[in-house]
């Protein structure tokens, strides 16, 4: 009885650190993709990091019937200085979906200009995007 509950704890164990692992990779490619934006967007990183504010399980789109995490990172920046403002980045996996920002002057426009990129509609305003969930909410 002892070494079953033993072989339990142990696999709990090994489990607990391979999802921890898996946890601090993800951190690491949302700060490399919240760096790689502000520069893109030419404003100044705040606090060198980023912040898990959401994590979900889903299906994949890609593979049937796959599940994956959805996480949601916050981060903020600075355009002047003085200002702070706020953007959220989401992945589906280690997959980068889109990065929503709550400040009008970094828009969708300005970050695909400073890429040389047609537009994906990856990057949205945070204050929209929340109306239209607030208002999608309403709904049903």
């Amino acid at each position: 009885m002892s070494l079953s509950i033993a072989l339990v704890i142990i696999i709990v164990l090994i489990i607990i650190i391979l999802t921890w692992k898996n946890m601090m990779h993800a951190r690491e490619i949302a700060i490399a993709r919240a760096v790689k934006i502000c520069k893109q967007w030419d404003v100044l990183l705040l606090d060198d990091t980023v912040c898990l504010t959401k994590i979900k399980l889903i299906r994949s789109h890609g593979a049937v019937g796959a599940v994956c995490f959805f996480r949601e990172y916050s981060f903020d920046y600075t355009i002047n200085g003085a200002d702070r403002f706020k953007a959220v980045l989401q992945f589906t996996g280690k997959c980068f979906n889109r990065v929503i920002s709550d400040d009008s002057a970094v828009s969708p426009l300005d970050a695909n200009h400073v890429t040389g990129r047609k537009s994906h509609n990856n990057v949205i305003e945070l204050n929209h995007f929340r109306q239209s969930k607030d208002d999608k909410n309403k709904d049903d």
